[in-house]
């Protein structure tokens, strides 16, 4: 959920559904649409500010046990935006 007015966002995810491999097991599944209601793997806040050097964005972890998790997260949104 993206709030414009303050540009921060909040969001939720079962599972790394950024990453290569999540992409390659999504394509190979899609026909099965497997569903699993687990537990929420990652909860984060994204709030994005200007600023005189440029712009900055802050990432907070919320929900989850998994810091390798949150760390992928963090490195996809980076390269993300390095490359905008």
């Amino acid at each position: 959920m993206w709030k414009s007015s303050i540009s921060t966002g909040v969001g939720f995810s079962e599972k790394a559904v950024w990453s290569r491999a999540a992409r390659r097991h999504a394509a190979k599944s899609q026909d099965e649409m497997e569903e699993d209601e687990g537990d929420i793997a990652l909860g984060f806040k994204i709030h994005v500010e200007r600023i005189a050097e440029g712009t900055r964005v802050t990432i907070r972890w919320l929900k989850g046990h998994d810091s390798v998790l949150f760390e992928s997260f963090c490195g996809m949104i980076k390269r993300k935006l390095e490359t905008q």
